[in-house]
């Protein structure tokens, strides 16, 4: 019969190959992030190579951000007062147009959105803390709840000076 201590030390020495485990699982995810990252910033740099972003700018990756939408249909519940105007003082605009922290990317900052593509911070909103972004859309409000980017995508500062507030 297994004394105490035996037992004990056999549970600790379980579980921690169970932790050992667990660490190497993460560790292996980390690294299949670290390839999709550098994979990214490798196609940045191909862009920057043809000549894809104007001489003299540069492209720094910032992270990964969740993004949502907004139509830019005139009601309260879009830029504050409902006349269109985001908080930088600029009209809202499809395709361009974005609402960020201001924490973490600055108000007229220009940003490459992974699978979205490039777009100008104007706007802040109450929902949009942190690492979230949230993209002006064409369409109702109906066709911005559909909008097919909702989820997690890599983004970039683009510019002369590519430093942030994040």
């Amino acid at each position: 019969m297994l004394s105490l201590a035996a037992a004990l030390g056999v549970a600790l020495l379980g579980a921690g190959w169970a932790i050992e485990a667990q660490a190497a699982r993460r560790d292996v995810e980390l690294a299949g992030r670290d390839a999709e990252i550098a994979g990214l910033a490798a196609q940045v740099d191909e862009l920057s190579s043809r000549a894809l972003l104007p001489a003299g700018m540069g492209a720094q990756y910032i992270g990964n951000f969740r993004c949502t939408s907004y139509c830019t249909e005139r009601y309260p519940h879009i830029c504050g007062t409902g006349d269109g105007i985001t908080a930088s003082g600029a009209p809202v605009t499809a395709g361009l147009t974005i609402a960020v922290d201001p924490e973490i990317i600055p108000l007229g900052s220009v940003v490459y959105v992974q699978d979205v593509g490039v777009r100008v911070a104007q706007d802040i909103g109450g929902a949009v803390q942190g690492y979230c972004i949230d993209v002006a859309v064409e369409g109702s409000h109906e066709d911005a709840l559909r909008w097919p980017g909702y989820g997690w995508h890599d983004v970039w500062l683009l510019g002369g000076d590519t430093s942030c507030a994040g």
